[in-house]
This record gives C-alpha cells, structure tokens and sequence, in this order.
C-alpha cells in the first residue's frame, strides 16, 4: 500500500496504553518486602515520559493516605493553579497522573474507563523464563484488543507475588557491560521507547499485509 502516513503513537492510541509506578508492595535491598517513599522528582520525570509517548494514564501506586495526597497536591498545583500557568508542558505532563492506592484499584479504574481488563505486564532488572519482548507483547495486545498495563517497582524491584500473578514480563533493560543498576526514571523512559517503536513496526507490518 502506499499514500500512508504513520505515528509512533499510532497502535498505543487505538488500543491503549497504561503505566504505574508501585511503591508497595516492593523489596528492600535485604529483599523484605515495603512500601517505599514517594519522591517530587519521580511523580515530575515519569509522567513528562509518559506523556512524551503518550500513555493513556499514569498510576502512582501507594497505599498511605499521605503520599497520596501529596500526588492529588502536586497534581493540582500544576494542572489546576498558577504553576501551570508559567509552565504549560509541566501542566500537560502530569494531567494524565492519577494516584492509586494498590493496583487492583488502578486496574479497576482500567476496567471502568475501558470496559476490558487490561494485560498486566510486570519489569524487572533481573532475567528469568518465560520473559516477552516488546514486539511478542504488542503482538499479543493486538491480537486480544485489550490494554495494557506494564508496573514498574520502586526500591529493588516488584515484589516476587507481584511477577508472579501478572500475565507477562517484559525482559529486563541490557546495558554493554556487567552492570546493570539503572535509576526506575531511566528504565522507565527505555521501556516506553521499546514499546512504542514496537508497536510502530506491528502497525506498519498489518497495514502492509491488509
């Protein structure tokens, strides 16, 4: 076919895309299972990176009334007061941020928005079987229409109930070398890029072949 334009954006518009950011539960670096503390930087850098590759909505996960308040706060601050006056793409970044206070909560919220449960996709810095990549998960999203929802741990990671009962893992972020520590933000950002570029190619390949 020609005479077609194409958006990264494309496929994630159709068939939807979410995120959240879990605070609990997660492990500490002894690998006990917490709730770990809400940071500004965290709520400001995930939602301009979400809304760089235009996720549907953005989830921050807690279960302390405190902290969500503290996201209700800073979300108003800058969507509804003068903040977002002086800042205008700060405004538009965190309109999608909506806090959550465990992720059934959010993916009822999912449901209630979309009519369809969504496919729950955990990350992790850590390999293990059974791991998609994000060209097998846009392909399943395709192939059963319905959203997704990909969670990213704070602290050392998702806790291990948590992997367990999603429907699938993304593989982990690969740097060059041994190392392999990137900061939540970081790995978050890479993940959206895969996703969307996969998603891109998935779009292209139906389009061609219709």
């Amino acid at each position: 076919m020609t005479g077609n334009t194409y958006k990264p954006l494309d496929f994630f518009e159709r068939i939807g895309l979410y995120v959240a950011l879990i605070h609990y539960p997660v492990l500490n670096r002894e690998g006990q299972v917490v709730t770990s503390a809400l940071t500004n930087v965290d709520v400001h850098d995930i939602s301009r990176s979400a809304r760089t590759f235009n996720v549907t909505r953005t989830f921050i996960v807690t279960p302390i009334q405190p902290q969500l308040d503290l996201i209700n706060h800073i979300r108003d601050n800058w969507v509804e007061g003068s903040r977002g006056l002086d800042h205008p793409r700060r405004k538009d970044a965190l309109t999608g941020l909506c806090p959550a206070s465990s992720i059934d909560e959010a993916i009822s919220a999912i449901r209630a928005e979309t009519g369809k449960d969504p496919i729950v996709v955990t990350t992790s810095a850590k390999g293990a079987e059974d791991q998609v990549t994000s060209t097998e998960l846009v392909t399943a999203l395709e192939k059963q229409q319905r959203p997704a929802l990909v969670l990213f741990g704070k602290g050392w990671g998702l806790a291990p109930q948590i992997l367990e009962d999603a429907d699938l893992q993304l593989e982990p972020v690969y740097g060059v070398g041994t190392y392999n520590h990137l900061s939540v933000r970081a790995a978050f950002a890479v993940v959206l890029d895969r996703l969307c570029q996969a998603g891109q190619t998935v779009a292209q390949t139906k389009v061609a072949h219709a």
